[in-house]
């Protein structure tokens, strides 16, 4: 689902910069090895999923979205903290938007120490998306940044906005990943 992978992508992009190919950007200039990730997102609205897409799935499906979302409540908030280790390699080719023909991108600004991207995307299931995300590197061990994406589909519009910060802990990621 989109609104998974941003959300997890986010996470990438607190220590990475985003690969495109028509816009190549700057890696933010940080350190690679063990990061600490929090991320502080609120939600609100309901799940954009098409008519189309609702008739596919099983009741069985459709019981376990229902009720994840009475579970979640139409006003989510969360925090996490989670580990990522982050390399050479992810610095230099991450995929959170990678090319699709569904999304525009726009590079607001790409330099080692800030990048800030903006995304617009149409998916043939008909859900629209528009994504907004900065992130800056205050040092070559700690990033801060922010994310907004506002998703509809159906009948429905989720907004999502969450802020995030990133604090080197290690040059060894040990079975992190």
């Amino acid at each position: 689902m989109r609104v998974k992978i941003v959300v997890s992508g986010l996470l990438v992009l607190a220590a990475t910069a985003i690969g495109l190919a028509a816009q190549k950007l700057e890696p933010l200039h940080v350190k690679t090895g063990l990061w600490e990730v929090t991320t502080n997102m609120t939600r609100t609205g309901q799940l954009p999923i098409s008519p189309d897409v609702l008739a596919k799935m099983t009741p069985e499906q459709r019981a376990r979205i229902d009720e994840r979302m009475k579970t979640q409540g139409e006003n989510a908030q969360r925090s996490r903290v989670r580990k990522s280790c982050i390399t050479k390699e992810k610095l230099e080719k991450n995929d959170m938007f990678e090319e699709r023909q569904s999304c525009k991108r726009t590079v607001v600004t790409s330099t080692g120490s800030k990048m800030e991207v903006r995304a617009e995307c149409d998916s043939p299931r008909g859900t629209k998306m528009n994504v907004s995300t900065l992130a800056e590197a205050l040092d070559s061990e700690n990033i801060k940044g922010s994310m907004q994406m506002s998703a509809s589909g159906g009948e429905n519009t989720m907004n999502m906005n969450a802020t995030f910060t990133a604090k080197w802990i290690g040059a060894s990621c040990g079975d992190v990943e």
